[in-house]
């Protein structure tokens, strides 16, 4: 090939590798802009039980702004500190010394998994009960999830983790929750790691690789995911290793990298099915460097990652029907869930509705049949978007605001709708219910703000740096994360993985716009006209059009009250907080507890020596079988005669619509739990469950357990006594 041939050949890879990081930078940049700007002036929230509803919420702009510039400061504050300059010499200097700063701040993040494990103990539901169910059924060779319409053959995307499972459970036994959460708290710091190892790889700072670690502690869902008995965190954590294996190998051009690259993305995918878009990612960053450097050795990265995919999908299957003696070709059609995700809901728009699985069942578990009925849906789903363009602009806004602005990724919720297989502390309880939800949100509200504004500063301050491939690579993961999620089932938990990749490039951003303000201050006394111009000129210009022309976009499609659909909720989620204060009606002491006529709850007689009857009586002033203590807890209240310490009881569980009320001994069942809510007049309502109601029956003197109308025969008050 003659020079001129070689040069040409050159311009034409510079213009591929240039359009490549410039599509992928404007791409990222456009996504962050729009994330922050729905940040800025709305918040989701996810309601604290098993109805997943979304609340669209206004924010506030200026809090939001005035945080983030309050942050800035601050770094540039902390770094003109002398003790901090030398404490960042001595981190760059030092090896040693940065080694052991890192590997305690590791600890810390550990020990707080370790901890938030420990003392929540949550047991799992839905596909992660199910998942953990189907290792035990194989244990005892049970294979009725295999069958046709059986979970696994539904859902055989699932398989990698059930086989993972089942290796798990040979060494710590099925049903092991405490096991599998210990692991994902090591994946937590696996994670936190490998954000700070791949920094390094585009320039961030050893202080700045501290950092990074320090953020994902302080964004704590990240440590909550530990609870998660499912691959997300798992999953992530093999992903970013194997993301680190595949730069070494760029570098290092070392055989065992690139097995470590290709067996780690392959564990991931087969952990947890969404970490494809990480492989596909790879796949390209080898691309493109391949044709950057002229290595046709970088061939064998995608052929390899393609070859160890395909092969261990065919593999996992392939002993799964042969172990379980089913045919596992009549999956769920994957088009199921792009119909389902184009679907609105109770939960949100695109959330889960369980099309998918109805769809299924009606297409008579036939993979084909369920593919034409889902892409004929999608067709309709499409015909309405284009029929009424501004509920498509409302649809897709809330699908995503729903997805990404929900700033504990729905890491609350994962701990409020499962049981514990222990009581939870007080401490743990008050952070999880729905006030303490929100108190949290608040906090991680302004955090997720920063993070977004400062990854999409870091934009334009290092649009320009040496190792763009290698830094693009997660940005360019986060795009392809966004993409798919505007088509598939819409849910908090599936973003996550995504946003915790924003972490290395708010640091940096941060880290950036200080330095920028630190130099622009010591150089303001000699800081004239020219020199903006140049400044402007030179660099900043290209990046202010680009913002005036985003800016002005979001003020075309979301100016005015076209904004609404981002705070459709805001008075609904006012009052779902008042419902949920958690203020009780009645406090802790000793009462009696009357009916609108003054009959007083009195223990009867006997039926055994732990068992007494409930009956209506004449106040009498001295008799302690009148007396009953008001005993809350977490929610709840027990109601006890400190007489003979025996607790007011739902006697039996049948399903009528009356059910008889005693006095008993403890037996720590929900039985004997229940809610003092306020009346409009001034008495109480004494729940049980949400559906009944102590009710009284004033000329027999009977006392019941009747479903809650409100009525005057459920109305109860009190006269507080004095304790003896």
């Amino acid at each position: 090939m003659g020079q001129c041939d070689k040069n040409a050949m050159d311009k034409v890879i510079n213009k591929i590798i240039q359009s490549y990081k410039g599509s992928v930078l404007l791409l990222y940049s456009a996504i962050l802009f729009f994330l922050t700007f729905i940040s800025a002036c709305s918040t989701s929230y996810i309601s604290a039980d098993v109805s997943e509803h979304t609340y669209f919420v206004k924010d506030q702009i200026g809090l939001n702004v005035g945080i983030w510039l309050l942050v800035i400061i601050l770094i540039v504050i902390w770094k003109k500190n002398p003790f901090v300059q030398r404490f960042v010499c001595r981190i760059e200097d030092d090896d040693r010394y940065f080694d052991k700063c890192r590997n305690v701040m590791l600890l810390i993040g550990l020990t707080f998994a370790v901890i938030w494990t420990l003392s929540t103990q949550n047991r799992p539901g839905a596909d992660q009960a199910t998942i953990q169910k189907a290792v035990y059924m194989l244990h005892i060779k049970d294979y009725s999830l295999f069958e046709p319409g059986g979970y696994l053959a539904q859902y055989p995307h699932q398989l990698g983790l059930v086989w993972i499972c089942y290796l798990f459970s040979l060494v710590f036994g099925s049903y092991n929750y405490i096991g599998f959460q210990l692991c994902n708290a090591i994946g937590v710091v696996v994670i936190e790691e490998k954000l700070s190892k791949i920094s390094s790889f585009f320039g961030v700072r050893k202080i700045g690789q501290l950092a990074i670690i320090m953020l994902a502690i302080l964004f704590f869902p990240l440590t909550m995911y530990s609870s998660f008995v499912y691959g997300t965190i798992l999953g992530l954590a093999c992903s970013l290793a194997a993301i680190e294996q595949e730069v070494l190998y760029f570098r290092e051009k070392k055989v065992n990298n690139l097995i470590g690259a290709v067996l780690l993305i392959t564990l991931a995918v087969q952990i947890k099915s969404n970490y494809l878009i990480f492989m596909i990612g790879m796949i390209i960053v080898a691309g493109i460097i391949m044709v950057k450097e002229k290595r046709v050795r970088y061939i064998a990265i995608p052929i390899l990652l393609i070859v160890c995919y395909v092969g261990s999908f065919y593999a996992v299957k392939g002993v799964s029907e042969q172990i379980s003696g089913y045919s596992l070709d009549q999956e769920c059609s994957s088009w199921s869930w792009i119909a389902m995700g184009f679907q609105d809901g109770k939960r949100a728009p695109g959330w889960y509705n369980s099309y998918n699985m109805n769809s299924y069942k009606e297409s008579n578990h036939q993979t084909d049949i369920q593919a034409e009925k889902s892409k004929e849906q999608i067709r309709e789903s499409f015909s309405a978007f284009i029929e009424d363009k501004t509920w498509a602009k409302e649809f897709f806004t809330q699908k995503t605001a729903s997805q990404w602005n929900n700033p504990t990724f729905q890491a609350f919720w994962n701990i409020q709708i499962r049981s514990s297989m222990i009581t939870q502390s007080e401490l743990v309880w008050n952070a999880t219910e729905a006030l303490g939800t929100h108190r949290a949100v608040v906090y991680l509200n302004l955090l997720q703000f920063v993070i977004l504004t400062s990854a999409l500063v870091s934009c334009v301050f290092r649009r320009d740096c040496e190792e763009q491939e290698v830094r693009l690579l997660l940005p360019m993961i986060f795009i392809g994360g966004f993409i798919f999620q505007l088509f598939w089932e819409a849910k908090c938990q599936y973003t996550f993985p995504y946003f915790i990749l924003l972490i290395p490039y708010a640091v940096e951003g941060m880290d950036c716009l200080a330095e920028w303000i630190a130099r622009f201050s010591a150089k303001r006394k000699r800081f004239h006209a020219e020199s903006v111009g140049k400044i402007i000129l030179g660099k900043e210009f290209p990046v202010l059009i680009y913002v005036l022309v985003l800016a002005n976009l979001i003020v075309i499609l979301y100016g005015g009250t076209k904004i609404k659909p981002l705070h459709a909720d805001t008075e609904l989620y006012m009052e779902y907080l008042e419902e949920n204060k958690g203020i009780q009606a009645v406090e802790e002491g000793i009462i009696r507890l009357m009916t609108n006529s003054d009959l007083v709850i009195e223990c009867g007689p006997k039926e055994s020596e732990d068992v007494i009857n409930i009956l209506l009586q004449k106040k009498q002033e001295d008799l302690t079988s009148q007396k009953l203590e008001v005993i809350h807890y977490q929610g709840d209240t027990w109601l006890r005669f400190p007489e003979n310490a025996l607790y007011l009881t739902v006697a039996d569980g049948s399903n009528s619509k009356r059910r008889s009320v005693q006095a008993m001994k403890s037996n720590l069942s929900a039985s004997q739990k229940w809610k003092l809510q306020s009346s409009a007049n001034g008495g109480v309502y004494i729940l049980y469950g949400n559906t009944y109601a102590l009710t009284y029956n004033e000329q027999s003197h009977s006392v019941y357990i009747a479903p809650y109308t409100g009525l005057r025969n459920q109305v109860w008050k009190f006269e507080r006594l004095k304790e003896q």
